[in-house]
C-alpha cells in the first residue's frame, strides 16, 4: 500500500494536501519545533508529487541526497525508499523546502525568511551537512547576500547527531560557529562578508570544507 501526497505551491507558499488511494491511511502533519511550520511526516512507500498553483508538474532537486526511488533528479514525483532521514531540496518559488521521513523532524530549528533572500532564488533555506562517499565532512554549497538568513542541518538517511561548521569571522551576525553543542542555528549574513571555504566537522568523518559564495 502506498500513500499519495500532492504538494501544491501557490504564491511561494508550500501546502501539503494528502490524497489516499486503496485502503485508507492517514497522513500525519507535524509542526517543526520552534519553526511553527506544519509539514507532512512521510514513510517509506509514500508517493509525493509536486504541482504548480496551475496544476502543472513541477520538478524539485534534492541536495545532497534524494530519498526517492526515481533516478531522475530533478523530479516531479518521489516514491520514498528510505525509512528515515532529512532531505532538503530546491525548486523555483519554494521557501525552505525539506522532506522529513519518520522521526527525523526534530533536527530542524527555527528559520525566519527575512533580509534580501529572494523567494525565487532557488537557494535552500536549509544547507545540508553530511559525509561524502570518501567519508569527508561536507556541506552543500550556498550562495547568499548581506541580510539573508539560512540554516545548516544534518542531511541524509541517518543524519549525524554530532556536527559543526565554522565560518570566517565577520560572516554571520553574533558568532562564527554553528552545530551540535551550540545554541546557534541561523546565520544572518553581515555586510562585508566575503566568499570563503569554511570548516565542516561530522563525527566519524574526516574534517572537510564547504564553499559559501557571497554576492
Amino acid at each position: 500500500m502506498r500513500r499519495v501526497l500532492t504538494v501544491v505551491y501557490a504564491l511561494a507558499v508550500g501546502l501539503g494536501i494528502g490524497t489516499l488511494t486503496g485502503c485508507k491511511r492517514s497522513i500525519e502533519i507535524q509542526v517543526v519545533p520552534g519553526f511553527n511550520k506544519p509539514v507532512p511526516v512521510l514513510e517509506k512507500g509514500d508517493v509525493i508529487t509536486w504541482k504548480t498553483a496551475d496544476g502543472y508538474d513541477m520538478k524539485v532537486q534534492f541536495t545532497p541526497f534524494s530519498p526517492c526511488e526515481e533516478s531522475d533528479n530533478p523530479t516531479a514525483t518521489c516514491h520514498v525508499k528510505v525509512n528515515s532521514g532529512m532531505f532538503p531540496y530546491v525548486c523555483d518559488q519554494c521557501d525552505d523546502p525539506v522532506v522529513p521521513v519518520k522521526s527525523s523532524i526534530g533536527v530542524l530549528g527555527k528559520f525566519q525568511t527575512t533580509g534580501t533572500r529572494a523567494k525565487t532564488s532557488g537557494n535552500p533555506a536549509y544547507v545540508g551537512v553530511y559525509c561524502d562517499a570518501q567519508n569527508a565532512a561536507m556541506a552543500v554549497p550556498e550562495t547568499a547576500s548581506p541580510g539573508m538568513q539560512f540554516q545548516w542541518i544534518p542531511a541524509g538517511e541517518k543524519p549525524s547527531e554530532n556536527w559543526s561548521v565554522t565560518v570566517n569571522g565577520g560572516t554571520c551576525n553574533g558568532t562564527n560557529q554553528f552545530g551540535t553543542g551550540t545554541k546557534n542555528l541561523i546565520c544572518t549574513v553581515l555586510t562585508g562578508a566575503k566568499s570563503q571555504d569554511y570548516k565542516v566537522h561530522v563525527n566519524g568523518c574526516t574534517d572537510g570544507t564547504a564553499h559559501l559564495t557571497i554576492q
